[in-house]
């Protein structure tokens, strides 16, 4: 009577799950059947018993599943491969070989989801400095490109000025303040005439022309002064032309620097850039303008506020603005990376509206040379709530605006943190963001060409990356509140918080380069950012990056103590080889020239010293070999224990590895080969019909049946999925379908 009434429950329980399910269910139960009883009891009298279980529980599945054209699978194990019948086996295989397959397709093999090679090189970036007049960058070859306000004549009153910001009226300039050896002859040049006078400090002009064939005047204008007192200079009696009145202003003013340092030679007219400057950053592969279009602070919301290339200098301040001013021209920007063969990172200011981000899509598409790419990010730290970031308050109240209108899918999930919906809105808007540049690009450029990124705080993942992962599974890959689900790496290339580091013990250059990294900490930072670009197939990327050498008793005046050690060189060195084995993709240093705690040089002028350039020879290393293979997360092949998930973080209160809709579990590897690998879940159901989405590394390899928990217990073992890797990096993502799944091992074999 047991006997039947155990044959009645397998029946019950195969007769409501899929074909697969009722097969690997009815493998659960002899298997489990052998634990619990023995392999001695077995032979003993229980094997007629089981013998007539296993074939009436084979016949219910032949009979469910006999127009699936799928065999039940056999048991690769030998301990357990003498339960099945040899005969019923073979009975079995030659019935699904004569049955031909339903439909065409159906007898062709599913495509192995296949990892794009992994870039061997150690890919940096630098971040641009701002066009302003005291920037050591020196980047302009005219000096009036990077001048401030025209004044009144003897006024600190704002001048009138034309649509291309020339004076139309008497003025004066200050062309550059604060800022030392600028000292050489420079050649001055504008349309018009006027009286030029040198209001302060230091300074003389020779050789003052009008030409009125021209309408143009020159002057060699020679500054003395290696200090940083500045030049101011003024415009009196101004003749837009010859026939024009006095006190009409005049127009493309040039004021083009000496080719070297205290020169007498000058940049010809048609220089745009300075090769001291860009011969500095042509050893980096991206550039990051972020600072070049003052990214903090910057409020422009329609293309028309922008500054545009024609206006006469890339150093404008205005009102509500941040210290920085309007930014300079995208087309500049451009116009460098053409010259460098560089790619381009250019930022999105936080109100921009969507026509603002698609006239820019337009503009880099037909000026970016084809061959470079463009990294495109919302804003600059979103998350950093310091006075200078007032683009993180502007963030946040527009992400209360938006929740207060109601029907945001900010709160999608009831969520009433505020700040959550803050760092929400960030991926909200870089999915916007991204989805335009497809559209002005094609699919195909996506993460090829264009390459979205969503930058965060480095050390707090769990915070405001956790919340913009989290809200673009739940909400934008969710079928339940989309019609159309993507992953974030259909939005997103990379991810990521920066990658400064500093000593652990700043007391002392000893002390410093004893740990330059305070390598602890940093490689567990780096870690946590990795977790995330892993299992959702993201390239892990820095912002911005390099040794931090700021506090206890450094400063301005003994920085250099520090900066130009020789041991900063092999220091930096290290550090980059640490960030390449946490996974590290691309890191953009943080900044060329400046006293501040991250400059690489003082001056750029200092850029080819081999005695302050120990940083950018660090740099010139890294060019010369590979990159260094990642050695965090689980070597794959392995068996993972599913508890150990890397992320979410613990405080979410998932219940560890029970997968369900609505959660997600990842997990951190690494692959030393390339090949295909097999990943199989140990894992048992709690619900009918429960189904497990697997992920690696951003390619979904499919969704696997796991049947209901029977009358024996146990795990089953799911069908294996293929996946072909690189080495590198790796992340499993495990995503609730449908049920509820308690994933206990996850095997990846090769």
């Amino acid at each position: 009577m047991a006997r039947e009434l155990w044959r009645f429950q397998i029946f019950m329980e195969l007769r409501e799950a899929t074909c697969l399910q009722q097969q690997q269910a009815t493998l659960a139960y002899i298997n489990q059947s052998i634990k619990i009883m023995g392999r001695a009891t077995v032979r003993r009298g229980v094997t007629r018993i089981l013998s007539k279980t296993v074939l009436s529980s084979l016949l219910i599945v032949a009979a469910a599943c006999g127009n699936s054209g799928r065999s039940v699978p056999i048991a690769s194990d030998p301990d357990r491969s003498p339960l099945l019948s040899p005969t019923i086996a073979q009975t079995t295989a030659q019935r699904t070989a004569q049955k031909p397959p339903t439909s065409p397709s159906a007898a062709q093999p599913s495509p192995i989801p296949t990892q794009a090679p992994a870039d061997r090189t150690n890919l940096m970036g630098m971040n641009v400095d701002f066009p302003g007049d005291y920037s050591r960058t020196r980047m302009f070859a005219d000096a009036i490109k990077q001048s401030r306000l025209w004044q009144k004549a003897g006024s600190e009153q704002p001048a009138t000025l034309n649509a291309k910001g020339w004076p139309t009226e008497d003025a004066d300039i200050t062309v550059w303040h604060g800022i030392g050896r600028m000292h050489g002859t420079y050649r001055l040049s504008f349309k018009g005439q006027a009286e030029v006078k040198i209001n302060c400090c230091a300074g003389r002009l020779e050789n003052l022309t009008y030409s009125a064939a021209t309408n143009s005047t020159t002057a060699d204008l020679v500054y003395p002064s290696q200090g940083e007192e500045g030049l101011f200079l003024g415009f009196r009696n101004t003749r837009l032309s010859a026939s024009a009145p006095f006190n009409s202003g005049i127009t493309d003013v040039k004021l083009m620097r000496p080719i070297t340092e205290g020169g007498t030679q000058t940049y010809p007219p048609t220089t745009l850039f300075t090769p001291p400057f860009k011969e500095a950053l042509r050893r980096f592969k991206v550039l990051r303008f972020m600072d070049f279009l003052a990214s903090n602070g910057n409020i422009q919301k329609r293309w028309s506020e922008r500054l545009t290339p024609d206006w006469y200098s890339m150093h404008q301040s205005a009102p509500g603005y941040g210290w920085q001013g309007r930014g300079g021209a995208y087309e500049y920007a451009i116009a460098l990376c053409n010259e460098l063969k560089t790619d381009c990172w250019l930022t999105v200011p936080v109100q921009a509206d969507d026509d603002y981000v698609r006239q820019l899509a337009a503009l880099i598409k037909s000026q970016l040379s084809p061959e470079l790419k463009v990294y495109v990010e919302y804003s600059n730290e979103l998350w950093n709530t310091a006075p200078a970031f007032s683009q993180s308050k502007q963030n946040y109240a527009l992400a209360k605006a938006e929740v207060a209108q109601g029907k945001s899918p900010l709160n999608f999930d009831g969520e009433t943190n505020d700040w959550y919906w803050a760092w929400r809105r960030v991926a909200k808007r870089s999915a916007e963001i991204s989805l335009i540049f497809r559209q002005t690009f094609g699919d195909a450029a996506m993460m090829q060409r264009v390459r979205p990124v969503l930058m965060t705080q480095l050390g707090y993942a769990d915070g405001p990356l956790y919340q913009a992962i989290h809200f673009m599974e739940g909400y934008y890959n969710n079928p339940a509140r989309v019609s159309n689900p993507k992953p974030a790496n259909y939005y997103l290339y990379g991810v990521g918080g920066s990658g400064y580091y500093g000593p652990k013990n700043l007391s002392s250059p000893n002390a410093a380069f004893a740990d330059l990294t305070d390598q602890v900490k940093w490689t567990a930072d780096l870690q946590q950012d990795a977790n995330y670009a892993a299992a959702f197939g993201l390239k892990r990327i820095a912002y911005e990056a390099g040794p931090d050498l700021e506090g206890d008793n450094v400063n301005d005046t003994n920085r250099s103590a520090y900066r130009d050690d020789p041991r900063m060189k092999s220091g930096m060195v290290s550090a980059h080889d640490v960030w390449s084995r946490q996974g590290g993709d691309l890191k953009v240093y943080f900044t060329i020239t400046g006293e501040s705690p991250w400059g690489f040089v003082t001056d750029i002028w200092d850029a080819q010293n081999s005695r302050k350039n120990l940083k950018l020879q660090a740099i010139d290393v890294l060019n010369t070999r590979p990159r260094v293979p990642v050695t965090y997360g689980v070597a794959l092949p392995a068996t993972l224990d599913a508890n150990q998930y890397n992320i979410p973080p613990r405080y979410v209160g998932w219940r560890p590895a029970q997968v369900k809709p609505g959660n997600w579990f990842g997990y951190t590897a690494h692959t030393t080969r390339s090949g295909i690998y097999n990943l199989k879940l140990q894992a048992i159901a709690t619900e009918e019909r429960s189904q497990v989405e697997v992920w690696v590394s951003g390619l979904r390899l499919g969704v696997v049946d796991v049947p209901k928990q029977g009358l024996l217990g146990g795990s089953t073992e799911t069908k294996p999925l293929s996946v072909r890797l690189d080495a590198g990096l790796q992340g499993i993502l495990l995503r609730g379908k449908s049920g509820a799944v308690n994933v206990s091992k996850i095997v990846v074999t090769q």
